[in-house]
């Protein structure tokens, strides 16, 4: 497993695999004219590469993206970032012109040729690295569509173009704009439940309508029911208690003046035909995580340039992936970059001084070999590769019962660290996967020569005891079924790539399991049960639990008596009420005197003292001591009108305290 793990990373971090795709090329060694594909190619694409794609790269800032010509078209939550054709309209060129509130690149600015060349390229059409778009490809406003439409007048201006959504016919556009908007306004209603008849989430069922007929008239916005609809001018207004944001609107608009396109291949629109009669085609079969596995010859090096590159099979796979899409390995990286790569990989620490001087100082054939087996070999390997499995465990050491917010039977996993420290071994010991797997699933049932090896099989299985187990927070029925869900769901995701468990109320919608094959797994789980095993042996356990037993008597024996002592010590004071009230009369009143000067004088326990002190300050919800507080805040109060109320309210204390005796 840990050759599996491993030898891959080892080997890529060898050819120092850092891409050079050659596409590097600076205008100024191209002539071509700014409305080719050539132009683009050799000199957009540089000026966005070195100056744009930080942000607009994969990050993907702003909605926007600009390292490639559709996501360019495409533009970002603002809308439109070119209008070919129309520079002075294009919101790409006012910011690299800094000459608005949208000033870009933030900290720097473009060369004047650099800005003079992208002007140049938009102004003849802002071709890409393919052919010039067509009509239906260029970028499509809302403002322009009502404006084409026998209804409208006026011609949109620049401005307006930026506002509205680009590239409607790119298959991107479909899925990143039009789709979400059906999915979190339209699919409540308008998919499984198909109210009114109507479905919106595949294109034929768009294109068939609900029970009213055609809700799209592709090419003609103003003639659509859906459209009609969405902007509720009239007596059908969707959504259903809500109404959708004006860019959404206008997204709409464009989207089916465009011919309403819709993605030929969507795997999001399209269910399987398990889905509709749990069957399971052969194709299905062929899901991945079915395939045994096989040997796979390396293919062969074409090149004879690069045949020392491939030292190993690996590398050959590499260097055959990367010429089928052009592109060719960067020279090998130094000595000390690469520890530091491998070193990372592998153990997820840099490396030390000695180690990197180990290895610069190494002129042996095999000084990189050594390396690779020093870190295979050193114990962070299982804590960094380890953690990997934990995640798909679901490993945690809190409340195993999925931290009950009323906290009911609140119970964190207190020997969870056993099964991560588990994990950690099986990798540092490089484990067979089939046993690694077959410990966690059935560790229980599987022979031993000595306890140590049982105790480890029982550790395993924690890859199921660690889920949740509901116990009182469920009708047991309803527990049970939640428990035996979560184990179906752990065990399908980590070990077949599968979500099984979409399949507890139907058959799943996209991957090949049917209902009655979800409850078939599910009965295996319905043998399972928790239970916790000691690892130590049988004569500590014993002795563990005599002394438990005794330590609960004595717990118990002490509550007896602290109760009754308590209930003497009331009785005793219940009858020095009045001297304890009046003496709070003392500090609370006119005297002002301190705590310890009354207790002293009139020989009483100053902590009880206090104590009464305490609770006359509060605020009471019975009238007992309105009297007395009302007496104490009276400025013409006396010591002989305190003791009075103090020996009235003593007596209640008295009769009170009889009364729940001769209840008791």
């Amino acid at each position: 497993m840990k050759l599996l793990l491993a030898f891959g990373t080892a080997c890529a971090v060898v050819a120092g695999i850092a891409i050079d795709s050659g596409s590097n090329v600076m205008a100024s060694d191209s002539a071509a004219p700014p409305g080719t594909p050539e132009f683009y190619s050799k000199r957009v694409k540089d000026i966005l590469q070195n100056n744009c794609l930080d942000c607009h790269g994969e990050k993907a800032k702003g909605g926007l993206r600009l390292d490639s010509y559709s996501g360019i078209r495409l533009g970002g939550d603002d809308g439109a970032v070119i209008v070919p054709g129309d520079p002075e309209g294009s919101m790409l060129i006012q910011a690299i012109r800094r000459t608005g509130d949208l000033k870009m690149p933030p900290k720097s600015s473009l060369s004047a040729a650099e800005v003079s060349d992208l002007e140049a390229w938009v102004k003849a059409g802002a071709v890409g690295a393919d052919a010039v778009p067509s009509t239906a490809q260029m970028p499509v406003t809302a403002e322009a569509h009502s404006a084409a439409s026998p209804s409208a007048a006026g011609t949109p201006s620049p401005s307006a173009s930026l506002k509205t959504v680009a590239a409607v016919a790119d298959p991107d556009f479909f899925e990143s704009k039009v789709r979400p908007i059906f999915a979190n306004n339209c699919y409540e209603c308008h998919s499984d439940s198909a109210s009114g008849g109507l479905r919106l989430d595949s294109k034929a069922a768009l294109e068939k309508g609900g029970r009213d007929g055609q809700v799209i008239m592709p090419g003609d916005p103003d003639k659509s029911l859906l459209i009609q609809a969405i902007k509720q001018t009239g007596m059908l207004k969707m959504p259903k208690g809500g109404k959708l944001r004006d860019d959404e609107v206008a997204t709409l608009v464009a989207w089916v003046q465009e011919g309403a396109p819709w993605p030929a291949v969507s795997t999001a629109a399209t269910t399987s035909v398990t889905a509709k009669s749990g069957a399971i085609t052969e194709k299905q079969r062929e899901f991945w995580s079915f395939q045994p596995l096989k040997t796979v010859t390396p293919p062969h090096v074409e090149d004879s340039r690069y045949a020392h590159w491939a030292r190993t099979p690996i590398d050959r796979f590499i260097l055959a992936g990367l010429h089928s899409s052009g592109l060719s390995p960067a020279p090998e990286a130094d000595r000390h970059t690469l520890i530091r790569r491998v070193t990372y990989d592998l153990t997820g620490l840099p490396p030390t001084q000695q180690e990197v001087d180990a290895l610069l100082s190494d002129k042996s054939s095999k000084a990189w070999e050594k390396v690779v087996d020093r870190l295979l070999a050193s114990p962070r390997y299982g804590e960094r590769w380890g953690r990997h499995w934990l995640d798909v465990a679901r490993y945690a050491e809190d409340d195993v019962r999925g931290l009950d917010p009323k906290r009911r039977g609140y119970m964190p996993f207190a020997g969870a660290f056993r099964y991560r420290d588990w994990v950690i071994k099986a990798f540092n010991d490089d484990l067979p996967y089939d046993r690694f797997v077959t410990m966690q699933m059935a560790g229980d049932k599987l022979p031993f020569k000595v306890e140590s090896e049982h105790n480890e099989n029982l550790t395993a299985t924690t890859y199921l005891g660690a889920g949740p187990w509901v116990w009182d927070q469920a009708e047991p029925i309803q527990g049970r079924a939640d428990e035996r869900n979560e184990r179906v769901d752990a065990v399908t995701r980590g070990l077949l790539g599968l979500t099984v468990a979409c399949a507890r109320c139907h058959n799943h919608k996209y991957d090949p399991i049917a209902q009655k094959d979800y409850y078939k797994i599910v009965s295996i789980f319905a043998n399972s049960s928790y239970t916790e095993y000691p690892v130590v042996s049988k004569v500590a356990v014993t002795a563990y639990d005599k002394k438990t037993l005794e330590a609960a008597k004595l717990r118990a024996d002490l509550q007896d008596y602290t109760i009754a002592l308590g209930k003497q010590l009331a009785e005793a004071l219940s009858i020095q009420t009045s001297d304890y009230l009046a003496a709070a009369w003392s500090v609370l009143g006119k005297p002002k005197k301190t705590v310890d000067e009354v207790s002293a004088s009139k020989h009483l326990d100053p902590e009880v003292l206090q104590r009464w002190i305490d609770y006359l300050g509060k605020d009471h919800a019975y009238p007992y001591l309105d009297d007395w507080k009302a007496m104490l805040a009276s400025p013409d109060s006396t010591e002989d009108q305190a003791k009075a109320l103090a020996d009235a309210f003593q007596k209640r204390v008295v009769k009170v305290r009889a009364d729940s005796a001769e209840v008791e």
